[in-house]
Parts: structure tokens; sequence; C-alpha cells
């Protein structure tokens, strides 16, 4: 067709006949794969080469070939860690997605989660109580973008005696958020406890030095 020629009007029927000419071609047939594909057309070039006339000698082919099934796979591996590298840095978000909500109202949904049989969700926000408590009574600097990893390892000198329950703790809080795990009602009950028991606890503040 040249660019003089009138545009093309075909009636129903011709235009049914010429759309079932063209899907009738090979290429809307093929169902492999694109890596398929390129190795299929990658083996017929190198078979072409190394052919009576070709240039390539078999043992020139046989080391092409397996250079690229190598490339394919350096390939697949660089995306798997990258992959794995994301969900790492995705593990260790935040504790506290909300701004503005104190602690009183995170033990109040906590609570409530927990009466409902919600045990994941009482956890998490027991522990944001926790959280927020702390940095209420300015005993904890930047708490909105802390993790609860962080958390506890902060809150651990100012409450000796609760290190071991903060830091049991902050692994629930990481299961349930980050692992996609479930808790029972004795991990959410201890969470909120925790914070009960912090609330009362004279914090252990370093010493001024003269």
């Amino acid at each position: 067709m040249r660019l003089e020629d009138p545009p093309l009007d075909p009636d129903s029927p011709q235009a049914r006949d010429w759309l079932a000419r063209e899907l009738e071609k090979g290429v809307y047939s093929d169902r492999r794969s694109v890596v398929e594909r390129i190795l299929d057309r990658l083996q017929d070039l190198l078979s072409s080469r190394s052919g009576p006339g070709g240039g390539l000698p078999p043992w020139a082919t046989l080391l092409v070939v397996g250079l690229v099934v190598l490339a394919l796979l350096v390939l697949i591996v660089l995306v798997l860690r990258r992959d794995r590298r994301v969900g790492r840095d995705d593990e260790q978000g935040a504790v506290l997605e909300e701004v503005g909500v104190g602690a009183q109202e995170y033990r109040r949904r906590a609570r409530a989660h927990l009466s409902a049989g919600r045990n994941d969700e009482a956890t998490l926000d027991a522990y944001r109580a926790i959280a927020v408590g702390a940095d209420e009574r300015t005993l904890l600097d930047g708490a909105p973008g802390r993790t609860a990893d962080e958390i506890a390892r902060l809150l651990g000198p100012v409450f000796p005696d609760h290190r071991d329950a903060l830091e049991t703790a902050a692994r629930s809080f990481d299961r349930v958020r980050y692992g996609r795990e479930h808790v029972g009602p004795d991990v959410a009950g201890s969470v909120l406890d925790l914070d009960a028991r912090l609330s009362r606890t004279r914090p252990e503040l370093p010493r001024e030095t003269p």
C-alpha cells in the first residue's frame, strides 16, 4: 500500500476474513515465555553459524550457550537478593504510625481489642502505649520514628527491672506487625500488663556529673 492509495474500507465479511488470516500466523499462537524464545532464537542463530558453512565450532557454540545461561542465573539471583533486602528493610518499621494519639487512647484501644478477642491488634496498641507513655514522660527521644527494638533498647536502662519484658514485648510486636504471626490473649495481656507496670515505676535516670 502506497501513501497515495485510498484508505482501506472493507465490508464486514472481508474484515472478518482478514482478521482470521492474520490470527492464523504463528506469532499469535506461540505460548513460550520470553526467556524460552530468546534461548530458541539463540540456538537457531548458533546452529546456523556452526554448520558446514558457519564460522563457530561446536565447542564454541556450547560455550556461548553456557555463558548466556550463566548470565540469566546471575540476573535471577540479583533480583531475589534485592527482593529479600527490601523485605528485611520493611521488617523494622516505626512503631507509631499515627500522629497525635496519646498513651491513654492506645491503652483504651488495646483493652477493647483484647475484650473482643482481637489479640493481634491488642498487642500492637499496648506496645504503642508503652512508646507514647515513655515519650509523654520525656523518657524517650524521637519516639515517632523508633522501631520496637530501639524502644526496648532505649527504655531498658531506664527500667532495668523490666528490661527482659521490654525485649519480649518488642519481639511480640514485630512478630505481629511484620512477621504476620498471630498471638494469643496471654501475649496481648502481658504487653498490657507491662505498660501498666511501667506507668507505676519510677524511672532510673542517669545522674548529671557536676
